[in-house]
């Protein structure tokens, strides 16, 4: 997927972006640590509140942790495009986050 079309993108777009970038070793599921290291890019771009989550290992722990809790349906361990889909669809505030996260990152691009 080409980032332009991250921008102009559907929501589902963005979700399979946000998934396979965060996918880096390709298992077909997030990790933790995973998802830390996108949490970290995504809050980079964000208000002032999500730059001090970004900078801090501690608050992108937290948030990973609530995130994982919340869409590790099988609590494996990892995130699978079926429980991201889920959480997504089941409107969680850190979904509706990521997924705004995920649309500034776009916008950016095209500038």
């Amino acid at each position: 997927m080409t980032l332009s079309k991250l921008a102009k993108g559907s929501a589902g777009n963005r979700l399979g972006f946000f998934f396979y970038t965060a996918d880096s070793d390709n298992s077909g599921s997030i990790d933790k640590a995973e998802l830390m290291a996108m949490l970290f890019v995504l809050f980079r771009l964000g208000s002032r509140d999500d730059q001090s989550i970004a900078s801090s290992v501690v608050a992108r722990d937290k948030v990973a942790t609530e995130i994982m809790s919340e869409a590790d349906a099988d609590r494996n361990g990892a995130i699978d495009v079926p429980e991201l889909k889920a959480w997504i669809r089941r409107g969680s505030p850190h979904a509706k986050h990521c997924m705004e996260l995920m649309e500034v990152f776009g916008n950016r691009f095209l500038q």
